[in-house]
């Protein structure tokens, strides 16, 4: 029987600033980072060259759903109840712009003619500042945008935000590819998180109930902000959190052997082990991930 094939709408991560001729280059929205004059140069592949280097398991199929110019630099995406994806996308990072100065972007993609690929581009914010986490909700989206977790609210109904709240933070950001990333709603109706490398954060609720984190962890809070908790210590820079059906929570992080099976309330060994605790288990040996 023919093994079915399985179809992964994918983002190209492309970088127009290599394209061969100058006049795409400058014409492209994303031209002139200035990180570019530190990139070595090579030719551009384009959307279907990248999409043809890719090496799938027997049985499965990519194809291309969306590519520059239309986005530029995504970094986090989420689906939402009518099947749009939200895509964050960030020109600031690594370097934060000053508060109230981002220029980054959440964009939604629509396939409204039901032919595999993106052809309706909404921009729902473009004054954010290095945006790694994104949750659609009912009336907009919960986002992590430097130093803050927002409610963005499209009250109007037209795509685009015109009403924020602030319901956690401000976060530190003392390393920003270790911030707060991958939003997720929980079969318990919270929203769970990740917290990254090297940042030290105390938040707290509406209720004024603070929690402490160092580092990796993961936590868990309220969409309307009056309570925050944290479900997990003791990791470096988690980046990557799931649900599968029966409820198991699965996350990744930056090391060696990356793969978690979370347990709540758990401590791993990682980072800041204090002695007499013990630690959760690993999930797997090296050897069965390598």
């Amino acid at each position: 029987m023919a093994v079915s094939r399985l179809r992964i709408a994918i983002i190209s991560l492309l970088f127009i600033t290599a394209c061969k001729t100058k006049t795409n280059t400058d014409s492209h929205e994303y031209a002139g980072d200035k990180f570019s004059a530190n990139i070595r140069s090579t030719a551009a592949r384009s959307p279907e060259e990248e999409r043809l280097g890719f090496k799938l398991p027997e049985g499965f199929e990519i194809s291309l759903f969306a590519s520059e110019p239309q986005i530029g630099k995504p970094i986090n995406f989420a689906f939402d109840a009518q099947g749009r994806m939200w895509v964050t996308q960030s020109f600031e990072y690594p370097f934060p712009s000053e508060p109230g100065k981002g220029t980054d972007k959440l964009t939604i993609l629509e396939d409204t003619d039901h032919d595999g690929k993106a052809d309706k581009f909404t921009v729902f914010s473009d004054t954010l500042n290095i945006p790694i986490g994104v949750l659609p909700v009912n009336d907009g989206a919960i986002v992590y945008s430097i130093p803050n977790i927002y409610k963005y609210t499209d009250s109007n109904g037209d795509g685009k935000v015109d009403n924020q709240k602030k319901l956690f933070g401000p976060f530190r950001i003392n390393d920003t590819h270790g911030m707060i990333n991958n939003l997720v709603r929980g079969y318990d109706g919270w929203i769970h998180s990740c917290h990254g490398y090297t940042n030290r954060d105390t938040i707290a609720g509406t209720d004024g109930e603070p929690i402490s984190m160092i580092s990796g962890n993961t936590f868990r809070f309220r969409t309307d902000g009056s309570r925050v908790e944290k479900t997990t210590d003791g990791r470096i820079n988690p980046f990557g959190l799931v649900y599968d059906e029966k409820g198991y929570c699965y996350s990744t992080d930056c090391h060696t052997s990356p793969l978690y099976q979370l347990m709540r309330d758990a401590d791993y060994t990682q980072w800041g082990k204090e002695e007499g605790m013990g630690f959760a288990p690993d999930m797997t040996s090296l050897s069965d991930e390598a």
